[in-house]
């Protein structure tokens, strides 16, 4: 089974498949990150991932919807702010 996820907001699609660099718009690059080990090694530990690229994403994954809730809560707390100012 394929599943398609948005691989960025640009419209292209990438593939789950056993080729992880495929996706419909062609092949991806790889990147080259430079990362304190024992950053990388302590992260493993911690959340049971095994490899640099799974902790990598999920480190970006989490630092994300840490971002995107943050501006939630703000957004929430100005519209509640406006509230008490109409009343």
């Amino acid at each position: 089974m394929i599943r398609r996820t948005r691989s960025r907001p640009t419209g292209c699609w990438r593939r789950r498949s056993a080729d992880p660099q495929r996706t419909d718009c062609g092949i991806s690059s790889p990147t080259t990150v430079n990362v304190d080990p024992r950053l990388l090694e302590r992260t493993r530990r911690l959340t049971g991932k095994k490899s640099d690229r799974a902790v990598l994403e999920l480190a970006l994954r989490r630092l994300i919807a840490s971002k995107q809730k943050h501006a939630m809560i703000e957004g929430i707390s100005s519209l509640q702010g406006l509230a008490r100012r109409s009343r």
